[in-house]
């Protein structure tokens, strides 16, 4: 049996366009200005820890200074904001899920709390049940399989029976490391001309840009 494994931001719900607005403008705000193109190359499918560590990074070589007071408490309020209001649902999603037979999971660089949030909020927390798994419960997050490795375990299913849908490169590249078939999605309000091409370069087998595609590849 075949099972579906999706990525959250950016494949089941439209937020990485609404993250990555939000840390663009909260980084101009402390000094710190990013080629959009590049900075996306660079941070999307990383979890919130190894986000927190580069920018301290990048701010600590700018300005030979931690990163300021409350800047992580400011984007996590403006991450709320943005989630609770704005955030939308990718189109075609509840379609699919409708219609697919086969066993499903979400496996996520977000946190478990931020998981459940947006699942709900789009309303479609109900077709996966406890198949929701956070990088924050394996010791790698992505690129390492680990994740993906854990919700095929935790479905019962054989790996070589797994097709992963990401939207990130890094995403990608966990999907392969763990044997699976990865489906690179290119739908999200986030993503760049040629953004499906580079999904392709990491070992994507195919790129879908509408998750209606999804079906007739299972």
């Amino acid at each position: 049996m075949t099972a579906v494994i999706f990525d959250c931001d950016g494949v089941l719900v439209d937020s990485e366009v609404l993250a990555l607005e939000i840390e663009l403008i909260s980084l101009k705000e402390i000094g710190l200005e990013f080629d959009i193109e590049a900075y996306q190359k660079r941070h999307l499918g990383t979890t919130s820890a190894e986000f927190f560590r580069e920018i301290e990074a990048d701010y600590r070589a700018k300005f030979d200074a931690p990163l300021p007071d409350g800047f992580r408490e400011t984007i996590g309020k403006r991450y709320r904001e943005a989630f609770s209001t704005r955030l939308q649902i990718i189109d075609g999603v509840h379609d699919l899920l409708s219609s697919l037979d086969c066993p499903v999971a979400v496996a996520s660089g977000s946190s478990p709390e931020g998981l459940a949030v947006k699942l709900a909020q789009v309303e479609i927390a109900a077709f996966f049940g406890e198949h929701v798994y956070s990088s924050h419960q394996v010791e790698r997050g992505k690129p390492a399989p680990d994740l993906f490795l854990f919700a095929a375990g935790a479905l019962g299913i054989s790996p070589a029976d797994c097709i992963v849908v990401e939207d990130s490169a890094k995403g990608i590249r966990a999907a392969v490391a763990a044997g699976m078939r990865a489906v690179g999605f290119t739908g999200g309000g986030h993503c760049l001309a040629g953004h499906g091409t580079g999904l392709l370069e990491e070992g994507a087998d195919l790129v879908i840009d509408h998750i209606s595609e999804l079906k007739t590849h299972l």
